[in-house]
């Protein structure tokens, strides 16, 4: 596969492209099974999907047919049963947001502190981080809120 279409075509079209290359069953397995972890889907979820997919698209694929089974088993995955509103309750409340970098915690809170605003709610928002490269190093004079200033231990050690 074409470096460049990797990281430009959606993932379906890639995959499409995989089931069509007219290679044995094994190899087109081991492609498709590397571009969904390389589209971030986890192996053990990558396996699973796999499994169902291929017991009820049955071989030879058809692109289309296994691309629709995929995106059935995978919005079953996703979907919410009952309400899937935010409930805050009570005076204070907390939200934390945890992940990768780049999964869409930033966004996300951003969109959490516009949706309690909106409904009347005050925002606080905090952020923390287990490890930042350089982070000691890259703030030579501390601000007042930080470790460094109020005499804590910043190393990045």
């Amino acid at each position: 596969m074409k470096l460049k279409r990797l990281f430009t075509a959606p993932l379906s079209e890639v995959l499409r492209g995989v089931i069509r290359s007219g290679r044995d069953r094994e190899s087109i397995l081991e492609e498709l099974e590397e571009q969904l972890i390389l589209a971030d889907v986890s192996a053990p979820l990558v396996d699973s999907l796999l499994r169902k997919t291929v017991a009820e698209a049955g071989f030879p694929f058809d692109a289309d047919e296994f691309i629709t089974i995929l995106r059935g088993e995978l919005e079953t995955l996703l979907r919410v049963e009952g309400t899937a509103e935010l409930q805050l309750t009570g005076e204070k409340n907390v939200i934390m947001l945890v992940g990768i970098n780049g999964c869409g915690k930033t966004t996300t809170a951003a969109k959490l502190a516009r949706y309690c605003r909106h409904n009347g709610h005050k925002v606080l928002m905090a952020a923390a981080d287990t490890f930042r490269a350089a982070g000691c190093s890259t703030m030579p004079s501390a601000p007042p809120h930080s470790a460094r200033h109020r005499g804590l231990a910043c190393s990045p050690d």
